[in-house]
C-alpha cells in the first residue's frame, strides 16, 4: 500500500512540474558540480531527484533539467563502484577466510633462555634474577622475560632495565 502510495506521488510529481525525470534505480550524471557527479535515482521529490553516489553514500537532490546520462567511461566507474566484491573464502566456513595453519613446531635444541655472556656482571645478576623470578613463591613469568631481554642485548650500553 505504502509503495503504491509513493508511486502516485511521484506521478503527481511528475505531472505537476511538466519535466521528465528519469526512473527510479536509474544512473544518471549530476552536471551541476565540476566534476560531474554519478548517483543513482532513489525517488522523486517536488520536482527534484534524490540521488545516491554508486556503491552508498549519502544523498543529495537535483533538479531534472541539470542530469544526463552516463558516458561509456561513466557507467565502467560506476560499474565499478556498485559492484560488491565477494571475499574469497576458502573452506566452507562463512566466518573463517584461511584455513588454520595449525601449531607452530620449533625446530629441536631451541633455549628461550639465552645464556650470560662469559664474565659479564650484569648478565650473571640479571640471570640469577630471572632463575628466582621463577622459582619463587609467587612466579613472575613476565619479569623473568623481561631479565632474558636485557641478556640477550649484552653489551648492556645503556641497560634497558634497571640492574637488581
Amino acid at each position: 500500500m505504502r509503495d503504491e502510495t509513493e508511486q502516485i506521488q511521484q506521478i503527481e510529481c511528475v505531472e505537476q512540474t511538466n519535466q521528465v525525470l528519469p526512473d527510479v534505480g536509474v544512473f544518471v550524471i549530476d552536471t551541476r558540480f565540476s566534476g560531474a557527479r554519478a548517483g543513482r535515482v532513489t525517488a522523486h521529490e517536488a520536482g527534484t531527484v534524490r540521488l545516491v553516489p554508486p556503491g552508498g553514500g549519502g544523498w543529495w537532490h537535483a533538479p531534472g533539467d541539470g542530469l544526463r546520462p552516463p558516458t561509456p567511461e561513466e557507467w565502467e566507474r560506476i560499474r565499478v563502484l556498485s559492484t560488491p566484491v565477494r571475499p574469497l573464502r576458502l573452506d566452507g566456513d562463512a566466518h573463517q577466510l584461511r584455513p588454520d595453519p595449525g601449531p607452530v613446531v620449533l625446530t629441536a635444541g631451541t633455549d628461550a633462555d639465552p645464556a650470560p655472556a662469559e664474565g659479564c656482571t650484569p648478565c650473571a645478576l640479571l640471570a640469577r634474577r630471572r632463575a628466582e623470578l621463577r622459582e619463587g613463591p609467587s612466579p613472575d613469568w613476565s619479569a623473568a622475560t623481561d631479565c632474558s631481554v636485557e641478556i640477550r642485548n649484552h653489551p648492556h650500553t645503556p641497560p634497558k632495565l634497571p640492574h637488581p
